[in-house]
């Protein structure tokens, strides 16, 4: 009897260890464990479990005036997004948010598992079947897209859309052919419109997006990334640039994957172009935003510097990709009293802040950078509490691989800022005020007086308008005529970021605008 006892004490007690051993586990270690055998799968959930230590989640909920749920209002009922907003807005609903948590506190093993189970379905499809594990990671497996809240959307959009898709598309090897039919299905659930980009937050779940109905592109482009991972198309949301302007634009990236010709840009669902191609609208010489994928020296930095999470976070790549832009690596000298410094920044200033996009490591008296663009306006940084103290001058990264400061100290030029104005515009003459970075690495104000032109469109000919000219010439813009050091890097107030340097023409002596 007292052996029995015994045994039944050693069995229990190795229960209880079992059990409290089980419980310590993450929910990354018991997955991996359940999918013991599966290789693939355990990768999977190797590569989520880094993806969430570096995401995190804001939920919103939309409510009346009263703090009641306003989910019952069908924005279908209004002519436009203009009547849906001016409506919420005199009902005074308004979106209340939640305290944003970080995935690793939240995630379930259930939800991870029906995410990577319903993932590696859509992956056997025809159009994805040849998409390699490690862009089938990066383009089909999260389970979220940015800071939206936790959903089901991966069955929702595949219960509605992945039977269809084999009827209704002529080649169904095809994922270009295959996002389009799904472009052209969303559209059926939501709209474009500008109204209401102020009103509601970034990012929503589909059923708010659903709720809301009218989306600017931004939306739009997460709605759609969602709906195409669900089904098995590799995407990407990315951040775009109208041609030769700083006019952000967000659209769905279809990656150039292996055996592929081009990639491709969805934008506002039914606009398909090849990427960085001269028939492309948007400025594909320019670098991409993304925020898919982990960065792992910010990811690492986030655990070792107080306060960092709250100036970064989430810690996803946020920086310039090399999609269609030459990058260098490059090194520069660090003074004397940041040589203690474990990271330094390359910085980029954006509505009149400066963020670090891209960290070196320091060794001795230099740093590195690694894979940076070329044509980005940069200035050295490093990581002080919540903020980027920035120092130095500021410089770019030539074609070459060069390093070109802007001093802003060389010989002033004559240099023409043209403001484009409507046709019915009266006023001849406009005050305006831009910036300049001066050679005290701070930015200085610059007053003019901007005079009208007009356009004589059987002559071809410019100039300067007053009344009289009207019906024979249209006003066409403002033209400010100033003198400025040569290499000025210059802002307009209008753009969220520089738009260039001033250099001089050879032949003409005048000043003309370097974009960056």
């Amino acid at each position: 009897m007292s052996s029995f006892r015994s045994a039944s004490f050693v069995l229990l007690l190795a229960t209880l260890l079992t059990s409290c051993s089980s419980s310590e586990e993450s929910v990354f270690e018991r997955l991996r464990a359940d999918y013991a055998g599966d290789t693939l799968r355990q990768a999977a959930v190797s590569f989520l479990e880094k993806y969430a230590d570096s995401h995190a989640g804001i939920s919103y909920q939309l409510i009346d005036s009263n703090g009641g749920n306003a989910e019952h209002v069908n924005p279908l009922d209004f002519s436009t997004d203009t009547a849906y907003l001016e409506f919420l807005q005199f009902h005074q609903y308004h979106f209340e948010k939640r305290p944003l948590r970080e995935d690793r506190e939240k995630l379930t093993e259930a939800f991870l598992r029906e995410n990577i189970d319903l993932a590696f379905d859509a992956w056997r499809a025809p159009w994805s079947r040849a998409v390699p594990f490690a862009d089938f990671c990066r383009y089909i497996l999260p389970y979220r897209n940015a800071d939206e809240a936790l959903s089901d959307w991966r069955k929702e959009f595949k219960e509605k859309y992945f039977a269809s898709i084999t009827d209704s598309v002529a080649n169904p090897k095809s994922k270009i052919e295959v996002a389009l039919y799904l472009m052209r299905r969303l559209k059926e659930e939501v709209a474009y419109g500008q109204k209401l980009r102020s009103f509601y937050p970034y990012f929503l779940t589909p059923e708010q997006c659903r709720q809301m109905h009218f989306l600017e592109c931004r939306q739009l482009a997460h709605y759609g990334t969602l709906a195409l991972r669900a089904c098995g198309v590799p995407c990407a949301m990315i951040e775009t640039h109208w041609r030769f302007t700083d006019i952000a634009h967000t659209s769905i990236l279809i990656p150039q994957l292996e055996g592929d010709t081009a990639a491709f840009r969805l934008s506002v669902y039914d606009e398909l172009q090849v990427m960085g191609t001269p028939k492309d609208s948007m400025a594909s010489w320019r670098t991409w935003r993304y925020s898919y994928e982990t960065n792992p020296e910010l990811a690492a930095m986030k655990h070792s510097l107080p306060g960092f999470s709250s100036f970064y976070s989430p810690v996803t790549r946020i920086d310039e990709t090399p999609i269609f832009s030459t990058t260098h690596s490059f090194s520069m000298p660090v003074p004397d009293s940041l040589q203690a410094q474990s990271y330094l920044f390359l910085c980029r200033m954006e509505s009149g802040k400066w963020f670090g996009i891209r960290e070196g490591l320091v060794s001795g008296d230099s740093v590195t950078f690694r894979n940076a663009t070329i044509r980005q306006w940069y200035r050295m940084g490093y990581f002080n509490g919540d903020d980027v103290t920035t120092f130095g001058s500021t410089f770019t990264l030539t074609g070459d691989g060069r390093v070109q400061y802007y001093d802003c100290s060389g010989d002033t030029v004559f240099f023409k800022l043209v403001y484009s104005c409507p046709e019915e515009e009266t006023r001849t003459h406009l005050s305006i005020t831009t910036q300049y970075w001066g050679s005290d690495n701070c930015w200085h104000s610059l007053n003019g007086d901007a005079v009208l032109w007009g356009y004589n469109e059987t002559s071809g000919e410019y100039k300067e308008f007053d009344e009289s000219m009207r019906g024979r010439f249209k006003p066409v813009f403002h033209l400010l005529k100033v003198w400025l050091p040569r290499w000025t890097v210059f802002y307009d107030e209008t753009m969220p970021r520089p738009l260039g340097f001033i250099c001089q023409d050879a032949e003409t002596g005048e000043g003309y605008l370097m974009q960056f």
